[in-house]
């Protein structure tokens, strides 16, 4: 969608990570990557609850990690939330990584090392415009909608297919021939999408899309936009 990938880090050297694919798939793409980082997630996770906190917690105490089962039982407390998991992973992978490689070895802490990044609890997004998201991929993310799964994604009104040097979008009020409104809907399982859209999130998830009730709305001549 764009001609570069733009980003930037804190002072710890963590940002955004971007990945791209076809133009038509980028709901299906990003799905995909979001799902196999869950399993990911979901396989060290079985490792720390049914080993280093149960299993093997007491060998790990015995063999000088009491310090980290004490990190980890907080983890598996907090492992959903993505700034607390986050602090908490922070340690754990500080930790692991002042072992030496034979301890990690003889002590059974290579797996969980293998796969420290995944503790932290991630934000995954699925981005593209309007000519994707109404026309050319809305098959894709028609069925990443329909999955049931919590997903993020973001549709930018840039008007233009941007990605084959700037054709008209029929997503937009002057090459379609309906023009469509847009409204940001506060949802619990997505975020800001298009009016075009919401029939098809009304029609699989009525209990997940409530508009903003209490928002004021201001009207401009082909948006319609709750602040």
């Amino acid at each position: 969608m764009f001609p570069w990938a733009p980003y930037t880090t804190n002072k710890k050297g963590h940002g955004p990570a971007w990945a791209h694919s076809l133009f038509e798939d980028a709901a299906e793409y990003g799905f995909g990557i979001r799902n196999a980082a869950q399993y990911r997630r979901e396989a060290i996770r079985s490792v720390v609850k049914t080993e280093c906190l149960g299993t093997k917690a007491e060998q790990l105490k015995a063999n000088g990690h009491s310090l980290l089962v004490d990190l980890l039982q907080k983890w598996e407390g907090s492992q959903q939330d993505r700034l607390k998991s986050a602090s908490v992973a922070e340690k754990v992978r500080d930790y692991l990584e002042s072992l030496p490689a034979e301890r990690r070895q003889k002590d059974g802490l290579v797996q969980l090392y293998q796969e420290r990044n995944m503790l932290a609890k991630k934000s995954y997004w699925i981005v593209g415009g309007d000519g994707w998201a109404y026309d050319i991929g809305f098959a894709g993310l028609d069925h990443v909608l329909a999955s049931g799964e919590k997903v993020n994604v973001l549709v930018l009104d840039n008007e233009v297919y941007a990605n084959t040097g700037g054709q008209a979008s029929k997503g937009n009020s002057t090459h379609s021939l309906t023009h469509s409104l847009t409204l940001t809907l506060t949802l619990t399982h997505s975020h800001s999408l298009s009016l075009s859209l919401t029939p098809l999130l009304i029609q699989q998830h009525p209990d997940r899309v409530k508009p903003n009730s209490a928002a004021q709305v201001r009207i401009h001549p082909r948006r319609i936009w709750v602040l």
